[in-house]
Order: structure tokens, then C-alpha cells, then sequence
């Protein structure tokens, strides 16, 4: 639906934005590239996750939440509690500190856990909620090689072979010297196979 008819993007003002009509829906927002170790050893506060809108209209975000669980101590989430609106097509990262000199300066909207070592080597899930829909949903296996480089699902490979972990690949580009990943940006820089 359109609010006030006009168009739509990252530019438009919030009176000229077509948002989505309904609530969010399964596969509104998906997971694209995640990196689970920015350095070696414990104590990383270098982790986040991006998770990209699907739909080529506005969304509404607040009362999102992003959870990975812990364990036995139980699940790390973050939940959206700001008016936050994501342009069509634009994402988000979730990332353990919003703290830029932490977080390795992470660019654009970043949402924090507010803890570190949230997503494990070793492999994990991360959830994206809505009361008791679950929006979208990736169990990782474990993974050696990451550090310092993103785990990506290549912009041009299509959606329905997301699970397969083949078609995921390691960040090329850089966002800041020695971080390989595209946070917040294209995944572009790897290609489907």
C-alpha cells in the first residue's frame, strides 16, 4: 500500500514512501552474510549478521527481534524497539557491539546484541522473529577458515538454494583493512556457482 501515492527509496521522505502491505510475513527479510569470527580467540566484539529486505517496498521493523541461542546460558537477542523503517531491498546488521571501534566499524544501520562471541565457530542458528512468526531463519555448520572474512549468499543465486551450502561463499571486498565482507552493501563480490 501506498501511504501518499509517491514514489519510493532509500531518498524518498517518509510521506513518500510505498510501504508493504500486512504484517511481516516469512521471507520478508532473509539472512545474506554473516561472519562469525573478526578475530581469533575470545572476547570477539568484531561479529554481526546482515539481513536484507526481500520486498520492493518499505517495512516496518519494530518489534523485530534477532536471536542465536547460547547454549545452556540461554539466547542472545536483540529487539527492535525504535521506529525503524527498511527500505526495499536494503538491510540491516545485527553485530555484537553497535560501538564502531569494536565493532571494526561496521557501516550503515547496525543493531547491537550488546555482548561479544554471539555466533559461534562451531556452528549456530540466528532467527528473525515477529511475535511467533519466524521471519527467516540459517543453522550454519562450523566453520575454520572465517576469520576475518564474511560467509556470503551471492546476490545473483537464487533464494531457493540458500540451504545449500555450497552456493555460500567468502568475502572478497573489504570494508576495512583486514575485513573481508560486505556489511550493509551488495553481496556482489562473490558470484553463485
Amino acid at each position: 500500500s501506498s501511504r501518499d501515492g509517491g514514489p519510493s527509496g532509500d531518498d524518498a521522505g517518509p510521506g513518500d514512501r510505498t510501504y508493504c502491505a500486512g504484517p511481516l510475513a516469512a521471507g520478508d527479510l532473509e539472512i545474506d552474510e554473516f561472519m562469525v569470527a573478526s578475530r581469533a580467540g575470545a572476547g570477539d566484539t568484531g561479529e554481526w549478521v546482515e539481513i536484507r529486505s526481500t520486498r520492493t517496498c518499505w517495512l516496518e521493523l519494530r518489534g523485530l527481534v534477532i536471536e542465536s541461542p547460547r547454549g545452556t546460558a540461554g539466547v542472545d537477542l536483540v529487539a527492535i524497539d525504535e521506529n525503524y523503517e527498511l527500505g526495499p531491498k536494503a538491510s540491516f546488521v545485527v553485530a555484537d557491539t553497535i560501538d564502531p571501534t569494536a565493532n571494526n566499524a561496521l557501516p550503515g544501520k547496525v543493531f547491537g546484541w550488546a555482548t561479544t562471541d554471539v555466533l559461534k565457530n562451531s556452528g549456530d542458528t540466528i532467527s528473525v522473529k515477529l511475535g511467533g512468526r519466524v521471519i527467516d531463519t540459517v543453522t550454519y555448520p562450523g566453520f575454520s577458515n572465517l576469520t576475518g572474512r564474511a560467509l556470503a549468499f551471492p546476490a545473483d543465486c537464487p533464494r531457493a538454494v540458500r540451504a545449500d551450502w555450497a552456493r555460500w561463499s567468502l568475502s572478497f571486498d573489504q570494508w576495512k583493512a583486514g575485513f573481508a565482507g560486505t556489511p550493509n552493501g551488495a553481496n556482489g563480490d562473490v558470484a553463485c556457482y
